[in-house]
């Protein structure tokens, strides 16, 4: 049409960007192990293990100046940070007028966050110890230690793991230690990452700037378990039931969007706490100076987040018997949290998000998953000669959605998987979810929890194997 665009046009509004991204890994491990027969028990001689690693981790960003798609276009770093940092291109072009947008980096592509160029390293230097201690046909002992330094920051972590088996049909194990983890590279880069995210105040999608911190302190945290093991006394039965205990301190993560706006639109000191990463108006500031339903983007930043508390209980149960000439199996496996808490939120002495519970809960508008307080499988096989039949029963529980303080409703699932077999070959079928059962829904994007259910409904699956020997 003698109105349309011509193709030349076209082709200098759309401008190109190009970001290089290289990482590169390289590890070293030395391990040294023996017996100590000066420490010996009726069980047998103490056994030892000693070990080093090292780890250099490299990860490079660029953005090359290349030519753009015409020769009225921009290069192709049009998105560099320390280059064009301002909305205005004008702006941009003097050192002063850099400067003056280094606060607020939107850069030119308004939704977009610009790249910054970096060359990071990270280099780990661990040593550690075990040492294991039969002390008896019913108790063994290990008790390891682990030392690792990341040249800012290092950690000491200690471990303790008791294997007892009072009786020939019960055993009880235990596991304490403490972890660390220092932030990655990726999560102390100036390089933001945008995404999308609803805000329920504007009713709308906003640009959420993932943003790195170069203060983060390392993660640490303090967790235990309890277990049993039984037989029950006979061949076909096998049981384990363990209960879990971790207490995270200065967890790394992401700040959550919603908690930032919320802060925001409640004003005072947790408004003042928070208002330099909101940004918004006509001339897109953050300075306070608007009302939320003109908020256009957020920076959630990498922190050291609250401490964070769970425990819970993993429960596997199974019976084997003969049948028919094959193997019968029936049994079932299931997780339940008891526990996820997760303290208020400060910044700056001022609280930007009260303390809350995420097990048994939607948790849309927070940092933790979605968090049903249970999942479980009973399932049954049937194993003889060349085939074997496999079904499965799966359930997740209902939680809630505490925006309406709606139930996000249960849902079951049934599998099916049949196995021919010869030589060293495979053939399997399967059917999952074999009623057809949708998600359960949410008031979401999609409608249902990606996080917990899958959108599929029944399908199926043909697999071959070959084993090569």
């Amino acid at each position: 049409a003698s109105v349309a665009n011509p193709t030349a046009l076209l082709r200098y509004l759309t401008d190109q960007r190009i970001t290089l991204s290289e990482s590169e890994l390289m590890t070293f491990d030395f391990i040294a192990q023996g017996t100590l027969p000066s420490i010996s028990f009726d069980a047998g001689e103490a056994a030892w293990a000693v070990g080093y690693e090292r780890r250099d981790y490299n990860l490079k960003t660029s953005t090359p100046a290349r030519a753009g798609p015409t020769a009225t276009n921009a290069l192709t770093n049009i998105h560099n940070g320390d280059l064009y940092p301002c909305l205005i291109p004008e702006q941009n072009e003097t050192a002063a007028g850099r400067a003056a947008c280094a606060s607020n980096p939107v850069g030119l592509f308004m939704f977009l966050a610009p790249t910054f160029e970096s060359d990071q390293e990270q280099d780990v230097d661990a040593l550690f110890a075990e040492l294991a201690l039969p002390v008896s046909d019913e108790l063994d002992v290990q008790l390891a230690i682990r030392y690792e330094d990341y040249g800012n920051v290092d950690s000491v972590d200690p471990k303790v793991v008791v294997r007892y088996s009072p009786t020939d049909t019960v055993t009880l194990r235990f596991t304490g230690q403490t972890t660390f983890r220092a932030p990655h590279p990726d999560e102390t880069s100036r390089t933001r990452v945008t995404a999308l995210q609803y805000v329920n105040q504007t009713g709308a999608f906003k640009a959420v700037d993932l943003t790195g911190n170069t203060n983060l302190e390392p993660e640490e945290a303090t967790t235990y378990n309890i277990g049993l093991i039984t037989d029950f006394g006979t061949d076909n039965w096998t049981a384990t039931l363990d209960y879990y205990n971790f207490e995270f301190d200065n967890p790394i993560l992401n700040e959550n969007h919603q908690q930032l706006v919320d802060a925001y639109h409640g004003g005072g000191a947790a408004k003042a706490a928070i208002q330099s990463q909101i940004f918004g108006g006509s001339d897109l500031v953050n300075d306070g100076s608007f009302g939320v339903g003109d908020l256009a983007r957020i920076q959630s930043n990498f922190v050291n987040g609250p401490k964070t508390e769970t425990d819970g209980l993993d429960l596997f149960i199974k019976y084997d018997t003969d049948f028919a000439n094959g193997m019968l199996s029936a049994g079932m496996e299931a997780n339940m949290i008891f526990d996820y808490s997760v303290a208020a939120y400060n910044v700056g002495g001022s609280q930007v998000a009260a303390a809350y519970e995420c097990a048994g809960y939607f948790n849309i508008n927070n940092t933790c998953r979605s968090m049903p307080d249970l999942k479980s499988k009973a399932f049954i096989n049937y194993d003889a000669d060349s085939h074997n039949f496999y079904g499965a029963i799966n359930y997740i529980s209902s939680y809630q959605d505490r925006r309406d303080d709606v139930e996000v409703t249960a849902h079951t699932t049934l599998d099916a998987t049949y196995t021919y077999s010869w030589d060293d070959f495979n053939m399997s079928f399967s059917a999952y979810n074999l009623t057809d059962e949708q998600p359960p829904f949410t008031s979401w994007e999609m409608s249902y929890d990606p996080n917990t259910h899958s959108p599929l409904g029944r399908y199926l699956k043909v697999g071959f194997t070959y084993n090569m020997q």
